[in-house]
């Protein structure tokens, strides 16, 4: 901090270029916080998805798809699709060899601990493509194991991924039923 004269000398004037840096690097954390945590508009729609819901802006559908010992389906809008698995196998989302740009981070999901990954393929004679992905390893437990939840979207753009990344924020688990 700068050195500042006259009533208020414990106060800096303007901040030193240390500072300056501290406070982008919190605005930054801030920022990608609350596209992560970010307040849903009223305008947005809820997908109830069986186990679990979560809320999307208009223009969002869902696709539900067929799995063997899972529920999976795709939720996409103009220039994102994001894969949904609920289930005991549901992808660990390892990073795949190659990837680029990888960013691992780990975060709680309406309570529960998940992990957050990002990163852009570069298929050989093909735009670029940016994944991201969250994993939340133990949604409940059963007789025949962990019930896992799974999302990978993906873009050919990293913009359309902030919006994925606030739909994946509104995620809620419902009660475990019961027998």
């Amino acid at each position: 901090m700068t050195k500042s004269t006259g009533a208020n000398s414990g106060v800096a004037d303007h901040p030193t270029p240390r500072t300056r840096g501290h406070l982008a690097a919190v605005f930054a954390a801030l920022s990608i916080a609350s596209a992560w945590l970010g307040a849903t508009p009223g305008t947005w729609l809820r997908h109830d998805l069986g186990a679990f819901w979560m809320q999307a802006p208009p223009g969002w559908t869902y696709s539900k798809g067929t799995g063997t010992d899972s529920a999976v389906g795709r939720l996409h809008s103009a220039g994102v699709s994001m894969d949904v698995d609920f289930g005991l196998y549901s992808d660990p989302l390892q990073i795949p060899e190659g990837a680029a740009y990888v960013k691992e981070q780990a975060l709680t999901v309406d309570g529960l601990p998940a992990r957050q990954v990002s990163y852009v393929m570069y298929p050989a004679a093909a735009p670029p493509v940016h994944y991201l992905g969250l994993h939340v390893p133990v949604v409940r437990t059963t007789s025949m194991g962990k019930k896992k939840l799974t999302l990978l979207a993906q873009s050919a753009d990293a913009l359309p991924l902030k919006q994925a990344a606030a739909v994946m924020a509104t995620i809620r688990f419902k009660p475990a039923p019961r027998h």
